[in-house]
């Protein structure tokens, strides 16, 4: 028996087959967004005065896990550092620094910034191709016949179902639904 595409089973291999593709680069590219985020904090805030922060009594200063600044031609950017932290009064809601392109944050960032507009524009690209492979097809089998690198995600929906009607006389049944032993319906069915 076929076992039907539906919309739940598509998203499914779909969601597996993107997570497999490009789970591993979106987390490096987070990674780096965070250390670029804690290497910007560690720029605003030398050692030395965050230990004089720390110094301080709780809530003294604000906390936040991330700063505003401006790398030269990008505008204002928010920069995450993952945890929070306490940064200055000021920085709440204005830009921390400005860094202008001469300056290696600057540099990373930008590179930062196209590696991550060359993954999305990546991404984007081979879900829409995978979309249209998991719409072109109805069943599983066809699917796995057009694309088999897929069938280890659509395993799962490969169910073999026992049946679990259970066979009933048909005269103990009428009898416990208290309906007549010779109906119709009853007629019909033996």
């Amino acid at each position: 028996m076929a076992i039907r595409l539906n919309a739940f089973i598509r998203n499914q291999i779909l969601s597996a087959v993107m997570q497999h593709g490009f789970a591993a680069r979106e987390r490096a590219l987070d990674d780096e967004k965070r250390a670029i985020g804690e290497a910007v904090y560690n720029d605003v805030y030398p050692e030395e005065v965050q230990a004089q922060m720390s110094a301080l009594p709780p809530d003294y200063l604000p906390s936040s896990s991330d700063l505003r600044v401006q790398f030269q031609g990008y505008g204002f950017n928010r920069v995450y550092f993952g945890k929070s932290r306490p940064i200055a009064e000021r920085h709440t809601y204005n830009a921390a620094v400005v860094y202008d392109q001469d300056h290696p944050l600057h540099a990373r960032y930008h590179k930062w910034t196209n590696a991550q507009d060359s993954f999305i524009e990546q991404r984007n690209s081979a879900r829409a191709e995978a979309e249209a492979v998991l719409r072109s097809v109805t069943t599983l089998e066809k699917l796995i016949k057009v694309w088999p690198e897929v069938e280890t995600f659509a395993k799962p929906f490969f169910v073999v179902s026992a049946s679990t009607a259970v066979a009933v006389p048909i005269k103990q049944l009428n009898a416990a639904l208290g309906l007549p032993p010779k109906s119709k319906t009853t007629e019909k069915n033996q």
